[in-house]
């Protein structure tokens, strides 16, 4: 068998690619927005993840369908097969730089909440922890793909386990005094939508592991669906409880250590036991980021090789060689220089690459739902309900880019640019 061939005893089964697109959607966004939310939205909060929810589906359903008609598939195979080799080049491309400056910021939240609960680590600037950190990702996921489940399941359990802790309390401590639809009128659930579509994003993990999916066309589907469905409730109940416990005093959080301090009040008297529960919620949400980036790393790998397979990248038959865990390695490390120097660039800035992550994934969404209605549009409802989902949901990106002062659109269209001449090089 050649080496570049990925083998059967390195497929990655339904559970793994569940466990990967949990760890990517379960990031920071489901503890930053606690108290934003609540400021924004109040009571009522809860509900732009509903809603949310909603927009996203006909997207989510699109995608699937995608991957039932083309066997499982990724972001290439998407754009390549239903409209041209360029679409889908711009596609993956966009979907992997978009993807990495996501993992960025994870990995520097991290970085920045580690120093928190260890204060000795100041003395290391956070860019050189957000360093160690990308090494120890890579390395990781040099690893085989048996290990790389169990460490999923691992993080996963840790970062859920605070999620079910304030879930539980606040059905024990809930105070009902603080639900009043008076204090959140509905009008003010629309500029929070912004603020859930980064925590929803990563439900396409799986596509990007398609090439190496037991049953792609039917495990698939059901991982992509399956997420989604368990985060959304997730995120609503999460929420809401929080609410429940701390009402509108979570508003006056000015950031999300304020926020995990007052929940810590609320449910404990006690002065030494909030600050073990700060700690504690504080160190869930650094295993949380550091989880989705390396569940980003684990999958967003493939979308290099897949490009190696077409030979659209320089050097392209380096790309797919693989290591003796059936890795594609180069990619990985690719990954790393990528994070390397997002980082560098924005110094850690988290509105350029939450901005730069948005466009790139919205854009190869939106290409996919061109080629999925592209035959058959008259029939075809749930593909025009995704590419209106996917316009709507890139239009909100485009437009806070160009509202604020960041640099995202010329640092995210220069990538772009770049990736074009490299396919029309090596076409």
């Amino acid at each position: 068998m050649s080496k570049h061939v990925i083998k059967k005893s390195s497929t990655i089964s339904l559970q793994a690619a569940l466990l990967t697109n949990l760890n990517v959607m379960i990031g920071v966004g489901i503890f930053v927005n606690t108290a934003p939310l609540i400021k924004q939205a109040g009571p009522l909060s809860p509900l732009s993840y509903l809603i949310v929810g909603c927009i996203m589906l006909p997207l989510i359903l699109a995608i699937n369908k995608l991957m039932i008609r083309h066997k499982g598939g990724n972001f290439y195979t998407f754009g390549a097969e239903n409209l041209s080799p360029i679409w889908g080049f711009i596609s993956s491309w966009s979907y992997f730089i978009g993807k990495l400056a996501s993992c960025s910021l994870m990995i520097h939240f991290f970085s920045s909440l580690i120093q928190n609960i260890f204060p000795q680590l100041n003395i290391i600037p956070t860019l050189g922890l957000d360093f160690l950190a990308i090494l120890i990702l890579t390395f990781l996921n040099c690893l085989n793909t048996t290990i790389g489940t169990r460490i999923q399941l691992i993080i996963f359990l840790l970062k859920i386990s605070p999620i079910i802790f304030i879930i539980l309390a606040g059905i024990w401590l809930a105070d009902l005094s603080n639900w009043s639809y008076q204090a959140g009128p509905i009008n003010n659930l629309l500029p929070t939508i912004p603020l859930v579509v980064y925590a929803f994003t990563g439900f396409e993990a799986t596509c990007s592991l398609a090439s190496c999916l037991k049953n792609p066309e039917k495990n698939g589907p059901k991982a992509i669906l399956g997420a989604f469905g368990i985060v959304v409730l997730v995120t609503i109940f999460y929420q809401f409880w929080s609410f429940m416990i701390a009402g509108n005093s979570l508003a006056h959080a000015q950031s999300f250590s304020d926020a995990f301090a007052i929940l810590a009040r609320n449910i404990s008297s006690n002065s030494a036991t909030q600050t073990k529960l700060a700690y504690f919620l504080q160190t869930a949400a650094s295993v949380s980021a550091f989880g989705a980036a390396y569940g980003v790393f684990y999958s967003n790998n493939r979308n290099v090789y897949s490009l190696a397979q077409q030979g659209h990248l320089i050097f392209s038959r380096y790309f797919m060689h693989l290591n003796s865990h059936q890795i594609p390695w180069l990619a990985v490390w690719v990954q790393a220089f990528f994070c390397t120097l997002y980082l560098l660039v924005t110094r850690g800035n988290n509105l350029p690459l939450q901005q730069l992550g948005a466009i790139g994934c919205t854009l190869a969404y939106l290409i996919s739902c061109l080629g999925l209605i592209k035959h058959g549009f008259k029939r075809n409802f749930i593909g025009i309900l995704g590419l209106l989902s996917s316009l709507f949901l890139l239009g909100l990106s485009l437009l806070s880019a160009f509202k604020s002062t960041s640099f995202a659109i010329p640092l995210y269209f220069g990538l772009l640019f770049f990736g074009v001449i490299m396919f029309c090089k090596t076409k």
